[in-house]
């Protein structure tokens, strides 16, 4: 017979000693289980309690999105990119930014002819894709042209899901008064508990749109007249090209008055990589720079007058940027393009290559629409209109180009000074390009307000620690979150006191049984050793033995535990909401507990196996 063989007969045998030597003394294993069921089940019922209660209050904090809702006390000044790293945190579920509340109303009215219906002032709420208080109150994320209404706008309006709301937006311009008029569609009308006030869920860009209305400009988008914010340019410095030398007090003249802090000598070996070209050498160059801010057209006119009477070439100067052009057969093509500016007749007589001449005073319009094109892309040339691609981050602008011609010598691709400038303000806040008027309209550059709301409710106490040391004062629930995160402690504490105490009593109470049972039948393991029986196998009877009585005592806890749990829930079923229960656990916890079961009773059996083990066969033969 193999030594497996002989094993499981052996774990046969004894597995069917214990249990028969288990029902042989019937009454004192019943006493052991339910010793240990009376331990185990109120940790149950206790654990239950604090878990059920914890879990409920906590749901009740997590399904309400205004516990997790974080909100400024004060006007704000960040751009975009401020709030796209603010969504970026894992601390962040869902953040808006919004425009001056001051800004953010409308009239509206019922536009079908209800009857009853009537006109409401409501504010204007900023939604998008992941917006936690629509989703958590089964409302639709609405599109352009639609809207959310709470309760309360709803019934101002005796408005419901389906009508179409006439909307009016009023300023003064000029000593005059103007309205700008668009309609709106409902699609949900939001429950009581998403807030308390008159107000119409709606896209960003419809606040945008009526915050710019009311500043005067125009919303070619929404065809609302105004002044349209046309983009004026920003440079990094200037280029000063001379036919002779400088000298250090003349150097030094030049930053006084001119919003310009640092001048650099251009060499001909160095002039390729900064600006775009290799100089000839009997040209002197000078690059005019600034530390931090770029500067306007205010400093161009400076240093024009500071430089009247000199022969001078002056260039407006943008650090080099990254673009794609994609021509007119949809192929993109990477280039790295800076501005070039100059009169044709100048640069002949400096030696400079021949580009095509940009008027100094082009509008911002199709005269600025053109690139020229260093010799590895001249296949390009003439192809027709092309696009030009300029990105910033998750920002995109693109409009359309001509491609003049190319030059030799150009180490990159040039625009006009002006283009360039303007592309410089991109990177500085939104712009876009307005196709029908020709031109580049400026976007927004920062916001003053924004929705935020939290992961967690962990996340809202971190976020509230979060903006202060940013300096913005926010208003919170942390209060009430932490209150509940004290109540878990502190009924934590009282479980663990009460579970630790019931362990010790448990752990006495069973080590003293099983050594009792052991001093018993001191006898019958003598002559097990005399059989031949080795001592591991005495060793593990008490062990086996605790683990029945354990998995007993625990289905008896257990079975207590869900009946008294299904008493508690019934009997507060009434001040319960949504199904919510005051006493449950889950499975996990329920595994937990029997591995926490069969380790104390497996502890408590060691002492008595211990016992067993040191009991001399020749005892066996004395009592003979």
């Amino acid at each position: 017979m193999s030594r497996f063989s002989e094993w499981r007969e052996d774990a046969g045998t004894g597995l069917n000693l214990v249990i028969n030597d288990l029902l042989h003394d019937w009454k004192l294993s019943s006493c052991l289980v339910l010793s240990i069921a009376a331990v185990v089940a109120p940790l149950l019922i206790l654990f239950g309690l604090k878990f059920g209660t914890i879990t409920t209050l906590e749901n009740r904090l997590l399904n309400d999105p205004k516990n997790l809702e974080i909100v400024p006390r004060t006007t704000l000044n960040h751009p975009q990119v401020w709030f796209d790293q603010l969504a970026a945190r894992p601390e962040v579920a869902f953040v808006i930014p919004s425009t001056r509340q001051i800004s953010a109303t409308l009239n509206a009215r019922v536009a079908n002819g209800k009857s009853g219906a009537a006109s409401a002032r409501l504010d204007i709420v900023p939604t998008a894709a992941g917006d936690l208080l629509l989703q958590r109150n089964q409302a639709s994320i609405p599109a352009k042209g639609e809207c959310v209404l709470t309760r309360l706008a709803a019934e101002a309006l005796k408005a419901s899901e389906g009508d179409t709301l006439h909307c009016t937006v009023g300023r003064s311009k000029s000593g005059s008064y103007e309205k700008a008029m668009f309609n709106l569609r409902v699609i949900n009308v939001l429950p009581d508990r998403a807030g308390a006030k008159k107000a119409l869920f709606a896209r960003l860009e419809l606040l945008q749109a009526v915050e710019a209305f009311r500043d005067g400009r125009a919303v070619p988008d929404y065809g609302w007249p105004g002044d349209l914010p046309i983009v004026y340019p920003l440079y990094h410095g200037f280029v000063l090209l001379f036919k002779s030398a400088l000298t250090e007090i003349q150097q030094a003249e030049l930053t006084v008055g001119t919003g310009l802090s640092r001048i650099q000598k251009l060499t001909p070996e160095t002039s390729a990589d900064t600006i775009g070209f290799t100089l000839p050498k009997e040209i002197h160059a000078y690059l005019l720079q600034v530390i931090h801010t770029p500067v306007g057209q205010e400093s161009f006119q400076a240093l024009q007058e500071k430089l009247r009477g000199m022969d001078c070439l002056l260039l407006p100067y943008v650090r080099p940027m990254a673009l794609t052009l994609v021509d007119a057969s949809g192929n993109s093509h990477a280039l790295t393009a800076q501005g070039y500016w100059a009169e044709a007749e100048q640069a002949e007589r400096l030696r400079l290559p021949a580009l095509p001449k940009f008027p100094q005073d082009a509008p911002a319009g199709k005269a600025l629409l053109k690139i020229i094109l260093p010799p590895e892309h001249e296949a390009l040339d003439n192809r027709g209109p092309c696009k030009l691609v300029i990105k910033n981050g998750a920002q995109t602008l693109s409009f359309p180009v001509y491609t003049v011609s190319t030059a030799a010598g150009l180490t990159r691709a040039m625009l006009p000074g002006q283009l360039a400038g303007i592309l410089n303000v991109f990177f500085q806040r939104g712009v876009s390009y307005d196709p029908q008027e020709m031109t580049f309209l400026l976007g927004r550059m920062s916001f003053a307000d924004f929705r935020l709301y939290a992961a967690s409710l962990d996340d809202v106490v971190y976020l509230r620690s979060f903006f202060q040391n940013q300096g913005i004062e926010v208003k919170t629930m942390a209060g009430e979150i932490e209150r509940v995160k004290a109540l878990a402690r502190g009924l934590s504490r009282m479980f663990w006191l009460v579970a630790v105490v019931g362990t010790i009593g448990c752990l006495a109470a069973l080590m003293a049984s099983f050594a009792s049972s052991v001093e018993r039948k001191r006898k019958e393991l003598g002559v097990m050793r005399l059989m031949g029986i080795s001592g591991w196998f005495i060793f593990f009877i008490p062990v086996m033995q605790a683990i029945f009585l354990a998995l007993a005592g625990f289905l008896a806890a257990a079975a207590a535990f869900y009946a008294i749990s299904l008493v508690i829930n019934n009997v507060f079923s009434q001040d319960m909401m949504d199904g919510a229960k005051m006493c449950f656990l889950h499975g996990s916890h329920l595994v937990l507990a029997l591995s926490a079961t069969f380790f104390i009773a497996v502890l408590s059996a060691l002492f008595a196996s211990k016992l067993a083990i040191k009991i001399d066969p020749s005892e066996a033969l004395r009592d003979e």
